[in-house]
């Protein structure tokens, strides 16, 4: 069942890998994000910080929810602490690079015409 979500709802199935060596990192990786993920949530259900599920009408027996459950309330979470971020006092954007002054002493092409 873990195969079966890892290639199903984090797109393990269809790796792009060129190499072997990211081809032997792909399936770790994915476990790992499948792991960490499950941890979060469980974490944060423990803590009574999240919601279990949105109910249905039609999920009537539905006793536990479901990874893609998991996942909503995981992206849920993360864009709700993006919209709320803000930058720290004293933080500011390096300024733009001066412009680089324009020659105007630049060669023409020989067979244009120079305008008068």
């Amino acid at each position: 069942m873990t195969f079966f979500l890892l290639k199903g709802r984090l797109g393990f199935d269809e790796p792009q890998n060129q190499t072997v060596l990211a081809v032997r990192r792909t399936a770790p990786f994915a476990g790992l994000v499948f792991a960490l993920s499950v941890l979060w949530y469980a974490t944060e259900l423990q803590a009574g910080r999240v919601a279990t599920w949105v109910t249905r009408p039609w999920y009537r027996r539905k006793t536990a929810p479901s990874f893609a459950d998991v996942l909503a309330t995981l992206r849920h979470a993360g864009l709700t602490q993006a919209a709320a971020w803000q930058p720290p006092l004293g933080f500011s954007t390096p300024p733009c690079p001066p412009r680089r002054p324009q020659n105007s002493c630049h060669r023409r092409h020989p067979t244009r015409a120079v305008p008068a």
